[in-house]
Protein backbone atom coordinates (compact mmCIF):
# COMPACT_ATOMS: atom_id res chain seq x y z
CA UNK A 1 0.00 0.00 0.00
CA UNK A 2 2.89 2.37 1.29
CA UNK A 3 4.66 1.84 -2.50
CA UNK A 4 1.39 2.42 -4.49
CA UNK A 5 1.27 5.71 -2.25
CA UNK A 6 4.94 6.41 -2.79
CA UNK A 7 4.37 5.86 -6.39
CA UNK A 8 1.34 8.16 -7.08
CA UNK A 9 2.82 10.71 -5.05
CA UNK A 10 6.17 10.65 -7.30
CA UNK A 11 4.28 10.44 -10.01
CA UNK A 12 1.56 13.77 -9.14
CA UNK A 13 5.37 15.61 -7.86
CA UNK A 14 6.64 15.01 -11.69
CA UNK A 15 3.44 15.95 -12.76
CA UNK A 16 3.60 19.39 -10.94
CA UNK A 17 7.26 19.73 -11.47
CA UNK A 18 6.87 19.53 -15.48
CA UNK A 19 3.71 20.99 -15.84
CA UNK A 20 2.76 23.13 -13.09
CA UNK A 21 3.94 26.48 -15.19
CA UNK A 22 1.57 25.27 -17.72
CA UNK A 23 -1.79 23.76 -16.82
CA UNK A 24 -2.05 26.40 -13.16
CA UNK A 25 -2.30 29.59 -15.38
CA UNK A 26 -4.86 27.83 -17.60
CA UNK A 27 -6.97 26.66 -15.25
CA UNK A 28 -6.48 29.99 -13.08
CA UNK A 29 -7.89 31.81 -16.79
CA UNK A 30 -11.15 29.63 -16.73
CA UNK A 31 -11.95 30.02 -12.97
CA UNK A 32 -11.50 33.78 -13.76
CA UNK A 33 -13.45 34.06 -16.59
CA UNK A 34 -15.93 32.20 -14.68
CA UNK A 35 -15.68 34.61 -11.86
CA UNK A 36 -16.33 37.54 -14.08
CA UNK A 37 -19.64 35.54 -15.45
CA UNK A 38 -21.24 35.26 -11.38
CA UNK A 39 -19.65 38.92 -10.92
CA UNK A 40 -23.52 40.32 -12.27
CA UNK A 41 -25.80 37.96 -9.97
CA UNK A 42 -23.47 36.28 -7.57
CA UNK A 43 -20.78 38.51 -6.06
CA UNK A 44 -19.74 36.82 -3.49
CA UNK A 45 -19.23 33.22 -5.31
CA UNK A 46 -17.37 35.82 -8.11
CA UNK A 47 -14.90 36.94 -5.68
CA UNK A 48 -14.08 33.83 -3.75
CA UNK A 49 -13.79 32.11 -7.82
CA UNK A 50 -11.79 35.83 -8.41
CA UNK A 51 -9.25 34.64 -5.34
CA UNK A 52 -9.42 31.43 -6.13
CA UNK A 53 -8.41 31.83 -10.00
CA UNK A 54 -5.65 34.32 -8.95
CA UNK A 55 -4.07 31.62 -6.53
CA UNK A 56 -3.50 29.74 -9.78
CA UNK A 57 -2.00 31.91 -11.38
CA UNK A 58 0.47 32.76 -8.68
CA UNK A 59 1.22 29.10 -8.11
CA UNK A 60 2.09 28.63 -12.17
CA UNK A 61 3.85 31.82 -12.02
CA UNK A 62 5.70 29.92 -9.48
CA UNK A 63 6.20 27.02 -10.61
CA UNK A 64 7.94 28.84 -14.14
CA UNK A 65 10.10 30.64 -11.90
CA UNK A 66 11.02 27.92 -9.34
CA UNK A 67 10.45 24.45 -10.47
CA UNK A 68 10.36 23.83 -14.22
CA UNK A 69 13.63 23.43 -15.48
CA UNK A 70 15.37 25.70 -17.90
CA UNK A 71 16.33 24.93 -21.16
CA UNK A 72 19.93 25.19 -19.85
CA UNK A 73 19.41 22.93 -17.31
CA UNK A 74 17.98 20.27 -18.92
CA UNK A 75 20.87 20.18 -21.45
CA UNK A 76 23.34 20.13 -18.72
CA UNK A 77 21.39 17.36 -16.82
CA UNK A 78 21.04 15.55 -20.36
CA UNK A 79 24.96 16.21 -21.08
CA UNK A 80 25.75 14.63 -17.63
CA UNK A 81 23.74 11.65 -18.33
CA UNK A 82 25.47 10.85 -21.69
CA UNK A 83 28.61 10.85 -19.92
CA UNK A 84 27.92 8.61 -17.38
CA UNK A 85 26.39 6.04 -20.29
CA UNK A 86 29.05 6.62 -22.05
CA UNK A 87 30.99 5.54 -18.70
CA UNK A 88 29.22 2.47 -18.11
CA UNK A 89 29.59 1.53 -21.96
CA UNK A 90 33.47 1.77 -21.59
CA UNK A 91 33.23 -0.52 -18.42
CA UNK A 92 31.15 -2.99 -20.04
CA UNK A 93 33.19 -3.19 -22.80
CA UNK A 94 36.29 -3.58 -20.62
CA UNK A 95 34.23 -5.96 -18.87
CA UNK A 96 33.55 -8.18 -22.13
CA UNK A 97 36.98 -7.73 -23.38
CA UNK A 98 38.70 -9.08 -20.06
CA UNK A 99 36.12 -12.14 -19.88
CA UNK A 100 36.81 -12.69 -23.69
CA UNK A 101 40.85 -12.71 -22.66
CA UNK A 102 40.20 -14.86 -20.07
CA UNK A 103 38.45 -17.28 -21.73
CA UNK A 104 41.13 -17.17 -24.29
CA UNK A 105 43.69 -17.83 -22.31
CA UNK A 106 41.58 -20.97 -20.55
CA UNK A 107 41.67 -22.44 -24.06
CA UNK A 108 45.51 -21.85 -24.60
CA UNK A 109 46.24 -23.19 -21.11
CA UNK A 110 43.64 -26.57 -22.04
CA UNK A 111 45.26 -26.91 -25.11
CA UNK A 112 48.93 -26.61 -23.42
CA UNK A 113 48.04 -29.29 -20.88
CA UNK A 114 46.80 -31.50 -23.70
CA UNK A 115 49.04 -31.28 -25.78
CA UNK A 116 51.59 -32.34 -22.95
CA UNK A 117 49.59 -35.33 -22.03
CA UNK A 118 49.31 -36.48 -25.63
CA UNK A 119 52.93 -36.65 -26.04
CA UNK A 120 52.85 -39.51 -23.28
CA UNK A 121 50.04 -40.61 -24.87
CA UNK A 122 52.04 -40.68 -28.26
CA UNK A 123 54.34 -43.04 -26.99
CA UNK A 124 51.95 -45.47 -25.39
CA UNK A 125 49.98 -45.22 -28.84
CA UNK A 126 52.78 -45.89 -30.94
CA UNK A 127 55.61 -47.45 -28.93
CA UNK A 128 58.02 -48.72 -31.72
CA UNK A 129 57.63 -46.07 -34.32
CA UNK A 130 59.74 -43.01 -34.64
CA UNK A 131 58.51 -40.13 -32.94
CA UNK A 132 59.50 -38.20 -36.61
CA UNK A 133 57.31 -40.06 -38.65
CA UNK A 134 53.79 -40.17 -36.19
CA UNK A 135 51.27 -37.71 -34.88
CA UNK A 136 49.07 -38.01 -31.99
CA UNK A 137 45.07 -36.04 -32.13
CA UNK A 138 42.37 -35.38 -29.77
CA UNK A 139 38.98 -34.59 -31.56
CA UNK A 140 35.76 -34.14 -29.27
CA UNK A 141 32.79 -34.52 -30.68
CA UNK A 142 30.26 -31.89 -30.86
CA UNK A 143 26.61 -31.94 -32.40
CA UNK A 144 27.23 -33.88 -36.12
CA UNK A 145 31.62 -33.69 -36.21
CA UNK A 146 34.53 -34.51 -34.78
CA UNK A 147 36.42 -31.18 -33.47
CA UNK A 148 39.98 -31.36 -33.41
CA UNK A 149 41.29 -29.75 -30.20
CA UNK A 150 45.06 -30.70 -29.83
CA UNK A 151 47.65 -32.25 -32.14
CA UNK A 152 51.22 -33.29 -30.93
CA UNK A 153 54.56 -34.49 -33.49
CA UNK A 154 57.88 -34.16 -33.06
CA UNK A 155 57.68 -33.37 -36.76
CA UNK A 156 56.61 -29.70 -37.68
CA UNK A 157 55.39 -30.77 -40.88
CA UNK A 158 53.02 -33.41 -39.18
CA UNK A 159 52.14 -30.65 -36.72
CA UNK A 160 50.77 -28.76 -39.16
CA UNK A 161 46.67 -28.64 -39.31
CA UNK A 162 44.65 -29.61 -42.26
CA UNK A 163 41.31 -30.10 -41.97
CA UNK A 164 39.78 -28.95 -38.35
CA UNK A 165 36.74 -31.07 -38.62
CA UNK A 166 35.01 -34.41 -39.81
CA UNK A 167 31.42 -35.60 -39.91
CA UNK A 168 30.43 -38.36 -37.32
CA UNK A 169 30.37 -40.81 -40.43
CA UNK A 170 33.61 -40.08 -42.05
CA UNK A 171 37.03 -41.37 -41.69
CA UNK A 172 38.32 -43.93 -38.80
CA UNK A 173 37.16 -41.50 -36.05
CA UNK A 174 33.83 -42.28 -37.54
CA UNK A 175 34.69 -46.11 -37.62
CA UNK A 176 35.65 -45.86 -33.72
CA UNK A 177 32.94 -43.74 -32.78
CA UNK A 178 30.25 -46.44 -34.38
CA UNK A 179 32.15 -49.56 -33.03
CA UNK A 180 30.98 -51.32 -30.58
CA UNK A 181 34.48 -51.01 -28.54
CA UNK A 182 35.59 -47.75 -29.42
CA UNK A 183 38.31 -48.32 -31.40
CA UNK A 184 39.67 -48.86 -34.89
CA UNK A 185 42.85 -49.37 -36.44
CA UNK A 186 44.30 -49.57 -39.95
CA UNK A 187 48.15 -51.21 -40.44
CA UNK A 188 48.49 -51.25 -44.00
CA UNK A 189 47.78 -48.16 -45.69
CA UNK A 190 49.01 -48.22 -49.32
CA UNK A 191 52.14 -46.32 -49.84
CA UNK A 192 51.25 -45.60 -53.49
CA UNK A 193 49.99 -41.95 -53.11
CA UNK A 194 47.24 -42.60 -56.08
CA UNK A 195 45.94 -46.27 -54.34
CA UNK A 196 46.19 -44.08 -50.83
CA UNK A 197 43.67 -41.70 -51.92
CA UNK A 198 41.80 -44.48 -53.32
CA UNK A 199 41.18 -45.59 -50.12
CA UNK A 200 40.31 -42.76 -48.75
CA UNK A 201 37.63 -41.76 -50.90
CA UNK A 202 36.36 -45.91 -51.31
CA UNK A 203 37.07 -46.83 -47.61
CA UNK A 204 36.85 -44.01 -45.28
CA UNK A 205 34.13 -41.39 -47.02
CA UNK A 206 36.02 -38.49 -47.83
CA UNK A 207 35.68 -36.81 -51.26
CA UNK A 208 38.44 -36.22 -53.58
CA UNK A 209 39.23 -32.52 -52.53
CA UNK A 210 39.15 -33.51 -48.95
CA UNK A 211 41.50 -36.45 -49.48
CA UNK A 212 44.29 -34.33 -51.38
CA UNK A 213 44.16 -31.58 -48.35
CA UNK A 214 45.21 -34.47 -45.87
CA UNK A 215 48.44 -33.01 -44.21
CA UNK A 216 49.45 -36.35 -43.64
CA UNK A 217 49.86 -39.80 -45.97
CA UNK A 218 49.55 -42.41 -42.95
CA UNK A 219 50.18 -45.76 -43.72
CA UNK A 220 49.03 -47.22 -40.32
CA UNK A 221 46.43 -45.27 -37.71
CA UNK A 222 44.86 -46.35 -34.43
CA UNK A 223 41.41 -44.50 -33.63
CA UNK A 224 40.79 -44.67 -29.61
CA UNK A 225 36.88 -43.61 -27.58
CA UNK A 226 38.21 -42.96 -24.38
CA UNK A 227 35.10 -42.63 -22.59
CA UNK A 228 34.31 -39.40 -20.28
CA UNK A 229 32.17 -38.44 -17.75
CA UNK A 230 30.75 -35.41 -19.76
CA UNK A 231 32.58 -35.84 -22.79
CA UNK A 232 34.41 -38.31 -24.80
CA UNK A 233 37.43 -37.56 -26.90
CA UNK A 234 39.04 -39.23 -29.76
CA UNK A 235 42.63 -40.17 -29.82
CA UNK A 236 43.88 -40.44 -33.08
CA UNK A 237 47.28 -41.91 -33.46
CA UNK A 238 48.63 -41.77 -37.23
CA UNK A 239 51.85 -43.44 -38.57
CA UNK A 240 54.37 -43.04 -41.68
CA UNK A 241 55.06 -46.68 -41.11
CA UNK A 242 53.17 -49.70 -41.46
CA UNK A 243 52.18 -52.11 -38.54
CA UNK A 244 51.22 -49.72 -35.94
CA UNK A 245 49.58 -51.79 -33.30
CA UNK A 246 47.73 -55.19 -33.07
CA UNK A 247 43.87 -55.47 -32.27
CA UNK A 248 44.18 -56.51 -28.77
CA UNK A 249 47.02 -53.36 -27.87
CA UNK A 250 44.61 -50.77 -29.82
CA UNK A 251 41.62 -52.06 -27.74
CA UNK A 252 43.82 -51.85 -23.86
CA UNK A 253 45.07 -48.05 -25.08
CA UNK A 254 42.30 -46.51 -23.17
CA UNK A 255 42.99 -48.16 -19.81
CA UNK A 256 46.57 -46.42 -20.34
CA UNK A 257 46.96 -43.61 -18.09
CA UNK A 258 47.80 -41.12 -20.64
CA UNK A 259 44.71 -42.10 -22.82
CA UNK A 260 42.80 -41.86 -19.66
CA UNK A 261 44.01 -38.44 -18.20
CA UNK A 262 43.52 -36.94 -21.90
CA UNK A 263 39.72 -38.44 -20.85
CA UNK A 264 40.06 -36.37 -17.53
CA UNK A 265 40.89 -32.95 -18.83
CA UNK A 266 38.32 -33.08 -21.23
CA UNK A 267 35.47 -34.07 -19.33
CA UNK A 268 36.38 -31.78 -16.79
CA UNK A 269 37.27 -28.70 -19.34
CA UNK A 270 33.81 -26.04 -19.54
CA UNK A 271 34.96 -25.03 -22.73
CA UNK A 272 35.83 -27.15 -25.63
CA UNK A 273 38.13 -25.28 -27.94
CA UNK A 274 36.36 -24.20 -30.94
CA UNK A 275 38.89 -22.01 -32.63
CA UNK A 276 41.30 -23.91 -33.19
CA UNK A 277 43.72 -21.51 -34.79
CA UNK A 278 43.95 -19.87 -31.74
CA UNK A 279 45.65 -22.44 -29.98
CA UNK A 280 47.57 -25.27 -32.15
CA UNK A 281 51.21 -24.67 -33.51
CA UNK A 282 52.05 -24.55 -37.51
CA UNK A 283 48.73 -23.75 -39.02
CA UNK A 284 48.82 -24.98 -42.83
CA UNK A 285 47.46 -22.88 -45.66
CA UNK A 286 45.51 -26.23 -46.59
CA UNK A 287 41.54 -26.56 -45.34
Amino acid sequence: MNNKFERVAEKFAQFITGHASTVMPLIGSAILAAASIYMAFLPIVAWILFALGLLFVVIGIVALVYLKPSYVTLREKHAELETEVESLRREVNNGVRAIEEERRLHRVALVAMLTHVARRALAVGAPSTDPDRCRISIYVKREDQFVLVARWSKSERLRQIGRQYFPVGQGLIGEAWNSTKGTALVNDLPEDPHEWLKTQQGKYGFDEATSRNLTMQSLSMSAVCVGGERKTPVIVVESLEKKLLGLRATDDLKNTDPYREVAQIISDADIIIPQVHETLPAKSASP
